[in-house]
């Protein structure tokens, strides 16, 4: 008969033959069990966070106003309201980007064979390495009320690669399907923090580029064929004031040059191989 403890539990101590099989059976299934939750939860903590589709996303907005609008060193249009919005998207080791960015010049009458403009544009930014990023991009530009003789839209793909180093450098090489032209390109951004010499939650952002480029049909065939090539610099320096986690706003000065020349096509709207103006943006982050 088997004994029963002092505490009124069945003693499973030893059997009537004296053998320990009722005690070590329950013992190895408790420990089969144990390392089984065990393994379960260091699968778990090994195991990528999954996230839903919306947590993958992270949008930007802006609406900012431009004394000037240039691009590629040539100036495009005088004073202008000039949005932005865009969102990434990084379901990958990557990251996916797809946006709009418009110019509305304020008046048509000292610039008339100037547009409104509408980028429609998508990028997919990968990292090589812990330091390079390779950028290939897609850009469609609509000007929907261009004048006689003035490219109506055109169709751009880009390749580059940043380093994150000092400066953020970046190379690029982009094509323009109807203007048939190269360009080549480096920028570099570089921020200082005034919290501790002006005010706190204020930076100064520096950044500059330069450029060259080839076009076998620069008037993307919206003229007789031309060929045009010149140089480019610019630089812009933006005071920036972080009002929150979600919002900033900036103004700066921006500078830019060319050496195309009063009879170049990047100077069509007049000689302006020298620019100078001012700009700043209200910005939104979700």
């Amino acid at each position: 008969m088997d004994r029963i403890s002092a505490s009124g539990a069945e003693d499973l101590g030893s059997t009537p033959n004296g053998s320990t099989t009722y005690i070590m059976r329950p013992l190895f299934f408790l420990l089969l069990f144990s390392s089984l939750i065990v393994s379960a939860d260091v699968a778990k903590e090994d195991r990528p966070e999954v996230t839903s589709f919306w947590q993958r996303i992270n949008v930007h907005s802006a609406v900012g106003y431009e004394s000037e609008y240039v691009y590629e060193g040539a100036k495009q249009a005088g004073p202008s309201t000039q949005f932005e919005l865009y969102g990434d998207y990084a379901p990958w080791k990557g990251t996916l980007r797809a946006g709009l960015w418009s110019n509305l010049p304020w008046a048509r009458s000292h610039f008339p064979d100037t547009s409104n403009e509408f980028d429609f544009y998508g990028k997919y930014f990968h990292p090589i390495t812990e330091m390079f990023t390779s950028e290939v991009g897609y850009k469609y530009a609509w000007m929907p009320n261009a004048n006689t003789g003035y490219l109506g839209k055109y169709h751009e793909v880009n390749l580059g690669v940043i380093a994150d180093v000092a400066l953020s450098p970046k190379a690029e090489i982009a094509y323009n399907i109807d203007k048939q032209q190269y360009k080549l390109q480096f920028s570099a951004c570089y921020v200082i923090d005034l919290a501790d010499y002006i005010v706190e939650k204020l930076s100064l952002e520096w950044s500059f580029y330069g450029g060259m480029l080839w076009a076998n049909n620069a008037y993307g065939g919206a003229r007789g064929k031309r060929k045009n090539d010149y140089i480019y610099a610019g630089s812009q320096a933006d005071l920036v004031y972080k009002i929150n986690e979600l919002s900033d706003v900036r103004f700066g000065i921006r500078y830019a040059m060319n050496n195309d020349g009063c009879a170049g096509v990047a100077n069509d709207h007049g000689t302006h191989d020298k620019l100078f103006w001012l700009g700043g943006s209200f910005n939104l982050y979700f």
